[in-house]
C-alpha cells in the first residue's frame, strides 16, 4: 500500500464504516464520492471494498470507460456478470425468479426476439435481483467513474439510489467533478437522493505534501522543494506521486530549484506518462496506445492485433506495462488510473488517433466483436472515414433497441446523421431517431421529426412522420401543434392510403384534443366525421378514444360499450395503457363492473409478469374506480393507494391527479374528511387551472368534499366551475361528472330549493338518456331530496332502479334517505325495514358516516341496532387489509412486495401493524384471525 493512499482520509474511512454498519442492520446506504481527477476517489473505493469484504458483505464493482465503449447496460453487466457466470442452472433459476427475470435477458445477452424489454421493467427486474442477492448477505455495489457510464446504467443507478435505504444494500458511486456525464439530470438525481452521504476527499494539506517530499527525496532536502511540489500539484495525491516518481529519476535527483519543480508539475500526468513511455520498449508503447484507443476492459487479443504484433510479443508488452505501474493485465486490460489512460491517449496526435480508431474498428470487425464495440470506434472517427459506417451504426442501433436501450440506440443514430446520407435515408434515420427520443428527450424528438418531415414530399411518408411527431409535441405540452400536425397529415393523405394509417392519425388527433377545451372543437369536428361506422369497423385505438368521447357527450350507452369492447381487443403491451384506460373507464360508468374488474385483473397480471409499472398503476387506478362505484370502499382506497405508491415510487407523475382525486372520493365516503383534504392538498394546481380534463376530476372531488364538510358556498363554486369546464368538452353525461347533483345539494344547503330542484331535474334527464342504474339512481335520489316530503316517489323510483344493481353504496344512500322520509311521513314499520337494509349495505361498503346516520335513524324509528367496534379486522387500514389477505394465502413478504410493486420493508411495516391490531404473533395465526373476525 502506498504511503500516500489514505493520508488525511480518516473522516472518509469513518463515514464508510458507519454506512456499512447501518447497511448490515438492514438500512441501506448511498455514498457519493466526488472530486477532481486524481484526488483519491478510486483508492477510497478500494478501501471501501476491503472494509465491506471484512464485514461479510458480497462486493460487486464496476467502472465507467472514458471512450464510451460500454454496451447498453455495460456497467450493470460489469457488476453482475462475474457473479452470474459462476452460477449453475438451478442457481440462476432461483436468482432470476419473479420480477428479477426481467433482468435476465440483459445480463445473459439473450433478448427475446419477439419483444423488446421495457426500461421500467428492466430497472424493476434489476432492483429485485439486488434484493435477492441482499437476502443472502449484505450487498455492496461500487461504481467508479460513473460520469462515463452508459446511459442505461446511469438510469439504473439513479433508480437504485432512491431505493437502497429499504434493503441491506450499500451503493457507492464515484463521480469526477468537472466532467460532463452521460446524463447530468440523472447524476443529479443520484447526488440529490435524500439519504445520500456526500464524501468529498480534499487535496492534501501543504504540510502533508512536504512530509511526503521529504520522505521520498530525502529528509535533508530543503522545504522550498516540498512547498513547490505542493503548489505544482495543488495537493492532488495522484499528481504528487507522479511528480515524486519523476523527481526520483537520476535526472530528478539533481533538482534543487523550486522553479524546476514547477516546470515538471505544469505538465502534470501527461508529461510524466510520456517520459515513462519513453523508457519502455516500442512494443509496450504501442500496446499502451492500443489500450487507450480500444478503451479500458479491452481484450489483449484485440489490443495486440491493433498494435500490430504477435500474441507472445503482446503478452510481454503487457507485463512491461504492468511492471511500470501503468496497466493491470490479469484479465481484460485496464489502466491503473483513468488519468494514465487519458495521458497515453493524448500522446497521439489527432490524426494518429483518428487512424487508430479506423484500424480498431477493422480489428474488432475481423474478430466478430460485439457490435457496440465496433460502433463505439466509429463514433470517434470523423464522418466519411469508414466505408461501412452506415450499415454498422444501423445494426448497432437495432441491437440496442432489441435490448430495450433507447438511449444507446439514439446515440448511434445521431452519429449516423453525421455521415453523408441520401435524402431518403436521412429522413428515415431522423424519423427513427425521433420515435426513439420521444420518451427520452421529447424536445429533441420534435426537432428531428420536423427535419424528417421537411425532407419528405410523399404524403404517406409525411403522415407516418406525423404519427411520431404528434406524441412528441403532446409530451412537450404543445397540444395545438400536435393537432395541427395530425390535421395536415389527414388533409393531404390520398384516398388510396392504408385505412389503418388514416385511423391511427384520427386516433392521435382525438387523443391530443379531446381533453383540452381549447382544442376540443377540432376533436368534435373530426369525431363527427367518423361517427357513421359500426364499432368493429374502427381499429382498437380509434374505437377506444371514440368510446370515451361519445360516452362523455351522451351517445347511446350500447354503442359506447361496443366501442369500448373493440378498444380492449388490442392486446396488452407497450403503449396500450391509454387505450385500456379509455375503454375501461367507459365500461365502468356503464356499470359493467365484473367485465371491467376482470380486464383490470388481466392487466395487473400482465404488469406483474412484465414488470410494467405504468400498466400496474393504470389498472390499479381503474379497478379502484370500479370498487368505488360498486361500494367496496376498502378496496377502492387500497387500489388507489397502490396506484399512487407505484406512480410516486417510479416517477410516473402523469395521472397522479386522477389517483389522488379518486382516493379522496373514497376517504370522504369513509368519513376521513381530514385525510381527504390532505390528499387533495398533494395535488399541485396552477392558477388559473389549465383547460385540461384531469383538473375537472379534481374540482369535482373537491366539491364533494366541501359538501361533506358543510361548506356549501365553496362546494357550489367548485360545482359550477367544473360544470362550465365539463360542458366546454362536450360533457353532458353525469355518469362521469355529476356536477348538477353537487350544485343541487349545495343550493339546498344554502336555502335555495328552487335552484336545487332545477339542477337536480336537469341531471335526471341526462341520466335517463345514458341509462346506467348507478347514475340514474343517484340523480333520482338527489331530485327526491331537493323536494323534501314531496320527493317520496322519486326516492322509491331510485330504489327500484338500484334494486338489482351492484352499486351497493348508492343503494345504501338511497335506503337511508328513503327510510328517513318514510319515518317522517308516519310509517315507522316500513321505515325500519328500509333503514335496516341501508345500515347493512353501508357497513358492507365501509361507509362509516352513512352507517352512523342509518344507526341513528333506526333508533329514532324505534329499532335497537348495535354499534360495531372498529377493533380487530375493522381497525385495519385498506392497505393493511389487502396485505393481510394476500399474506394469509401463503405469499412471502417478497412475493407480496413484488405483487404490489413496493419494497419488502414496506410489507414488513404493514404486517407489523396487522399483527398488533389483530393481537397475533406470527403469519401462521393470520388465516384463523381473519376468519374469526369476518
Amino acid at each position: 500500500m502506498s504511503d500516500i493512499d489514505l493520508l488525511e482520509r480518516e473522516d472518509e474511512l469513518a463515514a464508510f464504516r458507519a454506512e456499512l454498519a447501518s447497511t448490515a442492520q438492514g438500512t441501506g446506504s448511498l455514498m457519493v464520492v466526488s472530486g477532481a481527477a486524481g484526488v483519491g476517489k478510486t483508492r477510497l473505493l478500494e478501501e471501501l471494498r476491503s472494509q465491506a469484504r471484512d464485514a461479510g458483505f458480497r462486493v460487486l464493482s464496476a467502472r465507467g470507460h472514458q471512450q464510451g465503449t460500454s454496451a447498453p447496460y455495460g456497467v450493470v453487466r460489469q457488476l453482475f456478470d462475474p457473479l452470474v457466470a459462476t452460477l449453475d442452472r438451478s442457481e440462476r433459476a432461483h436468482l432470476f425468479q419473479g420480477p428479477a427475470r426481467q433482468a435476465q435477458p440483459i445480463l445473459e445477452n439473450a433478448p427475446d426476439p419477439h419483444t423488446r424489454p421495457r426500461i421500467d421493467a428492466t430497472l424493476n427486474g434489476l432492483w429485485w435481483l439486488v434484493l435477492a442477492l441482499a437476502d443472502e448477505r449484505p450487498l455492496c455495489l461500487v461504481v467508479d467513474d460513473s460520469q462515463w457510464c452508459d446511459l442505461e446504467s446511469v438510469q439504473w443507478l439513479a433508480f437504485l439510489a432512491n431505493r437502497v435505504d429499504t434493503a441491506p444494500v450499500a451503493l457507492a458511486v464515484a463521480i469526477r467533478t468537472g466532467d460532463r456525464t452521460q446524463d447530468d439530470k440523472l447524476t443529479g438525481e443520484i447526488t440529490a437522493a435524500p439519504h445520500a452521504v456526500s464524501i468529498r476527499p480534499a487535496p492534501l494539506a501543504e504540510e502533508s505534501s512536504r512530509g511526503l517530499v521529504a520522505k521520498h527525496l530525502g529528509a535533508a532536502r530543503n522545504t522550498q522543494i516540498g512547498a513547490a511540489c505542493h503548489a505544482a500539484t495543488t495537493g492532488n495525491p495522484l499528481l504528487l506521486m507522479e511528480l515524486l516518481k519523476a523527481l526520483r529519476t537520476p535526472a530528478g535527483t539533481r533538482i534543487s530549484d523550486p522553479v524546476d519543480v514547477h516546470k515538471i508539475g505544469a505538465r502534470a500526468v501527461a508529461g510524466l506518462v510520456a517520459r515513462r513511455l519513453e523508457a519502455l520498449p516500442t512494443e509496450a508503447v504501442m500496446l499502451a496506445r492500443a489500450i487507450a484507443v480500444l478503451g479500458d476492459g479491452t481484450l489483449l487479443q484485440y489490443a495486440t492485433q491493433l498494435a500490430g504484433f504477435g500474441e507472445d510479443a503482446g503478452e510481454a508488452a503487457a507485463r512491461r506495462l504492468e511492471d511500470a505501474e501503468m496497466v493491470r493485465a490479469d484479465g481484460p486490460l485496464y489502466f491503473i488510473h483513468p488519468l494514465i489512460g487519458e495521458a497515453v491517449y493524448q500522446t497521439m496526435t489527432p490524426s494518429q488517433r483518428s487512424d487508430a480508431h479506423v484500424s480498431a474498428a477493422l480489428v474488432l470487425r475481423r474478430n466478430e466483436a460485439p457490435i457496440h464495440l465496433i460502433a463505439a470506434q466509429i463514433q470517434l472517427i470523423p464522418p466519411g472515414r469508414y466505408d461501412d459506417a452506415l450499415s454498422l451504426l444501423q445494426e448497432a442501433a437495432a441491437s440496442a433497441l432489441d435490448a430495450g436501450a433507447r438511449g444507446s440506440a439514439a446515440a448511434y443514430l445521431r452519429r449516423l446523421l453525421d455521415e453523408a446520407l441520401t435524402p431518403s435515408l436521412r429522413a428515415t434515420t431522423l424519423r427513427q431517431l425521433g420515435e426513439i427520443e420521444t420518451l427520452l428527450d421529447a424536445e429533441s424528438a420534435v426537432n428531428h421529426l420536423r427535419q424528417a418531415e421537411a425532407l419528405l414530399t410523399d404524403p404517406v411518408q409525411r403522415a407516418q412522420v406525423a404519427l411520431a411527431l404528434g406524441p412528441a409535441l403532446f409530451f412537450t405540452q404543445r397540444n395545438a401543434d400536435a393537432v395541427a400536425t395530425y390535421q395536415r397529415a389527414i388533409a393531404t393523405l390520398p384516398d388510396t392510403a392504408d385505412r389503418s394509417l388514416r385511423q391511427a392519425l384520427d386516433a392521435g388527433l382525438l387523443a391530443a384534443a379531446v381533453d383540452d377545451s381549447t382544442l376540443y372543437p377540432a376533436a368534435r369536428e373530426r369525431a363527427d366525421a367518423l361517427s357513421g361506422l359500426a364499432p368493429n369497423d374502427y381499429d382498437p385505438p380509434l374505437a377506444s378514444v371514440l368510446s370515451w368521447h361519445e360516452a362523455r357527450t351522451g351517445s347511446s350507452m350500447d354503442r359506447c360499450i361496443a366501442l369500448a369492447n373493440r378498444g380492449l381487443t388490442l392486446p396488452a403491451g407497450e403503449d396500450t395503457a391509454a387505450i385500456f384506460a379509455y375503454s375501461g373507464l367507459v365500461l365502468a360508468v356503464a356499470d359493467r363492473y365484473e367485465q371491467t374488474r376482470a380486464a383490470c385483473n388481466h392487466r395487473l397480471e400482465y404488469a406483474t409478469s412484465t414488470g410494467s409499472v405504468f400498466d400496474f398503476a393504470i389498472a390499479s387506478w381503474l379497478r379502484g374506480i370500479v370498487a368505488y362505484f360498486a361500494g367496496d370502499l376498502v378496496s377502492a382506497e387500497a387500489d388507489q393507494r397502490q396506484a399512487i405508491a407505484a406512480g410516486e415510487e417510479y416517477g410516473l407523475s402523469a395521472g397522479l391527479i386522477h389517483g389522488y382525486a379518486r382516493l379522496a372520493d373514497a376517504l370522504v365516503e369513509r368519513g376521513e374528511l381530514d385525510q381527504a383534504e390532505a390528499t387533495l392538498g398533494q395535488v399541485t394546481c396552477p392558477q388559473p387551472l389549465p383547460p385540461l380534463a384531469h383538473y375537472d376530476w379534481y374540482l369535482h372531488t373537491r366539491a364533494g368534499l366541501r359538501l361533506a364538510q358543510q361548506r356549501h358556498a365553496e362546494a357550489l363554486r367548485d360545482a359550477l366551475e367544473v360544470g362550465t369546464r365539463y360542458e366546454s368538452l362536450g360533457g353532458c353525461n353525469p355518469a362521469f361528472i355529476a356536477w348538477r347533483s353537487q350544485a343541487a345539494m349545495a343550493y339546498l344547503g344554502l336555502g335555495e330549493p328552487a335552484s336545487a330542484i332545477r339542477y337536480a331535474d336537469q341531471e335526471v334527464e341526462r341520466a335517463r338518456a345514458w341509462g346506467s342504474p348507478r347514475v340514474l339512481g343517484r340523480t333520482l335520489r338527489v331530485a327526491g331530496i331537493t323536494r323534501n316530503r314531496e320527493g317520496l316517489s322519486l326516492l322509491q323510483d331510485a330504489r327500484e332502479v338500484l334494486a338489482d344493481s351492484q352499486a351497493v353504496l348508492e343503494r345504501a344512500r338511497t335506503s337511508l334517505t328513503l327510510g328517513t322520509l318514510q319515518h317522517q311521513l308516519g310509517d315507522p314499520v316500513t321505515a325500519r325495514q328500509t333503514l335496516w337494509e341501508g345500515l347493512e349495505e353501508a357497513r358492507r361498503c365501509g361507509a362509516e358516516p352513512l352507517a352512523r346516520q342509518a344507526h341513528d335513524a333506526l333508533i329514532a324509528a324505534g329499532a335497537r341496532p348495535r354499534r360495531r367496534s372498529r377493533t380487530g379486522l375493522a381497525g385495519l387500514t385498506p392497505t393493511e387489509g389487502r396485505v393481510a389477505t394476500l399474506a394469509a394465502t401463503g405469499k412471502t413478504n417478497r412475493e407480496l412486495a413484488q405483487a404490489l410493486f413496493v419494497s419488502p420493508k414496506t410489507i414488513e411495516m404493514h404486517l407489523g401493524n396487522v399483527f398488533r391490531k389483530l393481537d397475533i404473533q406470527s403469519r401462521t395465526q393470520l388465516g384463523s384471525a381473519l376468519k374469526r373476525q369476518t
